[in-house]
C-alpha cells in the first residue's frame, strides 16, 4: 500500500506509529484539539487507516520480533516476578491485561475505565497499598522513599 491519498490521514498514521495514543496523534496530524480522542476513534476504525498503521508497524514488528506468544510470556513473567516481589499493583496490571487478550473486558468507555480504577483501588486496599492510579491519570506520582 502507498501513502494514503488524504496528507493528514497519511500524517495520522504515521503520528499514531510513534505512541499509539490517538488524539495526540490526530493533534499532531495538524486537526483541532477540540475533540481530538473521538475524532481520532473514528479515524482509527477507518479501514485504510487501519490498513496504512498495519503497513507502517510491520518492519518494527518483525524487528522486535514480536508475536503474541512472545508478549503473552512476557506479561506472564512480568505478573509472576511482580507477585513474587509483592508489586502487586504490577502483578494485577499483568493479569488485567492477559483478561483483556481473551476478551473479558469488552467496555471500552470512560464507565469500563472508572470501573476499573474503582476495583484496582479496592484490590489496592486490601492489600495495604496506596490506591493505584489509572495509567491515563495525568496526575503526578510522588516517589516513597
Amino acid at each position: 500500500m502507498a501513502k494514503l491519498e488524504n496528507p493528514r490521514w497519511e500524517r495520522f498514521c504515521r503520528e499514531y506509529v510513534i505512541d499509539h495514543k490517538g488524539g495526540p496523534a490526530y493533534v499532531r496530524a495538524g486537526y483541532s484539539k477540540n475533540g481530538a480522542d473521538q475524532s481520532a476513534e473514528r479515524l482509527l476504525r477507518n479501514a485504510e487507516v487501519k490498513a496504512r498503521i498495519a503497513e507502517l508497524e510491520a518492519p518494527i514488528v518483525q524487528a522486535l520480533e514480536l508475536t503474541q506468544e512472545k508478549v503473552l510470556r512476557d506479561i506472564e513473567q512480568t505478573r509472576l516476578d511482580a507477585g513474587k516481589d509483592g508489586q502487586h499493583g504490577v502483578a494485577l496490571k499483568a493479569s488485567e491485561l492477559q483478561g483483556k487478550h481473551i476478551g473479558m473486558f469488552k467496555e471500552t468507555n470512560a464507565t469500563a475505565e472508572s470501573l476499573l480504577d474503582l476495583v484496582l483501588a479496592a484490590a489496592g486496599r486490601r492489600l495495604g497499598l496506596d490506591a493505584p492510579r489509572h495509567a491515563g491519570d495525568d496526575a503526578k506520582v510522588i516517589e516513597h522513599e
